[in-house]
């Protein structure tokens, strides 16, 4: 599978503009993976909006990635979700999904990821400072490096990844970055999607 650009629909990012196309627009930049993210919606906008993404993501046979929904990863029968420290616990998800299903987990530090050896990937940050969550503890990527020389898993790095340092990202041992708001609070989602592609494979290859 490739995880060079991971990308996330966020509802709170999206402002006027139709879900469809900015998934198309994100796939066609260069995008491998699609990942819906709703903190906001009820379930039923949930699930309609998951299902939509689901459907572009279907048309050009990109993995599509459900974050914390359990319930709506199973009933759209997902490729993959994604779940927080504050989410089901991970064995819990693993006995819930199917075996096919991936599962992702958020961490930031080693002590969580050796409280889930066993996941499909891993979400590493926040990276770098983020507007997605304000909160968010700023780890840099010592964590990235650690991690790189104990496990062949998939890392992903997230969290203020924007054009200019998702190189470093890379570089320090990310398979792949995941990014919101360098895309979402651009005015071109096809053009900051492909400038991000290119960086990263780039990047892959200077290894």
């Amino acid at each position: 599978m490739n995880w060079s650009l991971y990308g996330i629909i966020d509802v709170k990012f999206l402002g006027q503009r139709n879900i469809r196309d900015v998934a198309y627009q994100m796939i066609l930049g260069g995008a491998t993976l699609i990942q819906y993210r709703d903190k906001v919606s009820d379930t039923r906008l949930f699930y309609d909006n998951a299902k939509i993404v689901q459907e572009v993501c279907k048309e050009h046979h990109i993995p599509f990635i459900v974050n914390d929904r359990v319930d709506i990863a199973l009933a759209l029968e997902a490729d993959g979700v994604h779940i927080g420290q504050r989410d089901l616990p991970f064995e819990i998800v693993r006995k819930l999904v199917p075996k096919a299903m991936l599962i992702g987990v958020s961490i930031s530090s080693a002590a969580e990821f050796d409280q889930c050896p066993d996941a499909d990937y891993y979400g590493i940050g926040a990276i770098f400072p983020t507007k997605t969550k304000s909160n968010a503890t700023v780890i840099g990527l010592d964590l990235i490096r650690s991690l790189r020389l104990r496990t062949f898993l998939p890392l992903i790095g997230i969290g203020g990844i924007q054009a200019q340092n998702a190189a470093e990202v890379i570089r320090a041992g990310c398979n792949g970055i995941a990014v919101i708001s360098a895309i979402l609070c651009s005015e071109n989602i096809y053009e900051s999607t492909r400038t991000l592609r290119r960086i990263v494979d780039n990047a892959g290859r200077l290894k």
